[in-house]
């Protein structure tokens, strides 16, 4: 059975929550935009790939995982780009 691939735009971010900063990639559908992702409802959760996570506090590495995903109601701030 052949599923279809869905092309995504690889979008680098930066998510900030009360406790941490995590720096990764997000995929959009093209022509969608963050805030689109943010509102559907139903997904609870921000995939997140490549993730680097560091202490707001320190500002030092905590952990580096090839996939996280973030509840999206933890989220205080997001910027696009590095």
């Amino acid at each position: 059975m052949y599923k279809a691939r869905v092309k995504k735009e690889k979008i680098p971010i930066k998510i900030q929550t009360l406790q941490n900063r995590i720096e990764g990639n997000i995929y959009l559908l093209p022509n969608t935009r963050i805030t689109d992702m943010l509102n559907q409802e139903g997904s609870h959760f921000i995939p997140i790939t490549d993730a680097k996570i560091y202490s707001l506090k320190s500002g030092s590495l905590v952990d580096e995982a090839e996939f996280v995903a973030i509840n999206k109601y933890h989220v205080v701030l997001i910027l696009e780009g590095r």
